[in-house]
């Protein structure tokens, strides 16, 4: 067997529209490249004719860009969205991703609210101060509303999400109380919600039942 060094150059062009699933293999092939990852070098029936090893740097790939492509492009697949790849990622975009993706695959986020306030017509809040009678103050709040996120230079919809509050009070509840009382049957009031015993919330991709229902419920 024979050994010999052999310096190379690898280079590769970048197309500005490209697609993120499009693009994946030159990226997985060149992070492949810059890890010392060994190659063969076959003829057009697979038979290997030789094997090399060895790491090209400095790497010019930013650190996780590979990892951010490759979650962008399932997500865009699960959502149905396509657009291209950008030229870099932020930290924001790797966050919202993550977060796109857990809601996509029908998995839980666990996230902490601050604070709300739904305008609700009289049926809505006679539910609510209904339940609050059987139910106590504080409560649990659950609110579906479609969602859309601004990723890495596109959009991506999410669908309906579910967002439930696991512990929540009315800050006006004197004067939604008093609005109801008052016989206001047309129109809506602004209702406050806020944080009793915690911040804590579970956002999901609302089931079938609750896709069409945008108003909060409380439970």
């Amino acid at each position: 067997m024979v050994h010999r060094t052999h310096r190379t150059h690898l280079a590769y062009q970048y197309h500005t529209r490209a697609l993120p699933q499009d693009f994946l293999p030159v990226l997985r092939f060149c992070a492949a490249v810059a890890a010392g990852q060994e190659m063969a070098i076959t003829d057009p029936a697979g038979n290997i004719l030789a094997t090399s090893s060895g790491s090209f740097g400095p790497a010019t790939l930013p650190e996780g860009y590979t990892r951010c492509a490759e979650t962008l492009a399932e997500v865009q697949q699960l959502s149905g969205t396509a657009f291209p790849l950008p030229l870099a990622f932020t930290p924001g975009d790797q966050r919202d991703m993550d977060y796109a993706r857990a809601i996509l695959r029908g998995e839980d986020v666990q996230a902490q609210w601050s604070g709300m306030i739904a305008p609700l017509a009289a049926p809505a809040v006679d539910n609510m101060l209904t339940q609050i009678e059987q139910h106590g103050h504080p409560f649990s709040l659950a609110a579906a509303t479609p969602e859309a996120l601004q990723v890495a230079g596109g959009q991506l919809p999410l669908g309906v999400v579910l967002h439930v509050m696991h512990s929540v009070r009315i800050a006006n509840l004197d004067e939604v109380r008093a609005w109801r009382l008052s016989g206001a049957g047309d129109g809506s009031i602004d209702v406050q919600f806020e944080p009793a015993s915690n911040r804590d919330m579970t956002v999901r991709a609302a089931p079938g039942e609750l896709a069409a229902y945008e108003q909060p419920q409380a439970s």
